[in-house]
């Protein structure tokens, strides 16, 4: 299981607003929902990332509100920097339950298609 221990440290040095924080938990969570089934692993790391992120406990109901496009331009007026880090945080999320499955990697590249249409994010 994949937790957020080293991979918050990321987030920590970016100041990201309101809106972007319920955005990274919204598109966490299309993530983990993309193969149909959530994983222990998933519902750990999505903890994990509400608390990191000091978000309150309702905050699951308010991202629940936000659509993909909703996020997606959110997430594209961000910083490089904040991106580069958001989108880590969602490989990471990926990886979580010990397995990639082939409809989250789609939703990701979906999402890195409409915010980096230039592939000028560097994530590895």
């Amino acid at each position: 299981m994949n937790t957020l221990t080293n991979q918050f440290e990321l987030l920590e040095t970016q100041d990201y607003t309101p809106q972007e924080k319920l955005c990274i938990l919204r598109f966490s969570n299309m993530i983990a929902a993309a193969d149909g089934k959530v994983h222990q692993g998933e519902i750990k790391f999505m903890v994990d990332l509400i608390e990191k992120l000091n978000l309150p406990i309702s905050s699951p109901l308010d991202a629940n509100s936000l659509s993909f496009e909703d996020v997606a331009q959110t997430i594209k007026r961000m910083t490089i920097s904040k991106k580069n880090k958001a989108f880590l945080l969602f490989r990471k999320m990926i990886e979580s339950d010990g397995e990639v499955h082939q409809r989250e990697v789609k939703i990701f590249h979906r999402l890195k298609k409409v915010v980096d249409p230039n592939n000028l994010l560097s994530y590895k």
